[in-house]
């Protein structure tokens, strides 16, 4: 994939979903993450947010996929929370974060 945008027709009776970067570290990379944005394409839709979050000491690890296979590389625990904060705070670098202190990840 060369991570161009591809056009899509709508398809009546469907439904689009975003993975988020939660659900893209538990399966290992297999499914990315999108940015969250809509186009007006003319057509009427119907948006519904739902967000589906770990408990603060769920395990999120590499790779979540092979533990719930048994194929694949070894499963990796990784607490979700510390995880998240590293990401909000660390690597997309929300404002509203930079304050937090630094958590160790936990296994």
């Amino acid at each position: 994939m060369d991570g161009s945008w591809a056009e899509v027709d709508p398809r009546p009776g469907s439904l689009v979903m975003n993975i988020g970067d939660t659900f893209s570290r538990m399966m290992g990379g297999r499914l990315k993450a999108t940015k969250h944005r809509v186009i007006d394409i003319g057509t009427d839709r119907y948006a519904v947010p739902f967000f589906f979050t770990p408990r603060y000491d769920g395990d999120v690890g590499i790779n979540f996929m092979s533990k719930a296979t048994g194929v694949g590389p070894e499963h990796r625990v990784e607490r979700y929370g510390p995880w998240v904060l590293d990401v909000i705070k660390n690597q997309k670098k929300y404002f509203e974060y930079r304050v937090l202190p630094d958590i160790e990840p936990t296994a």
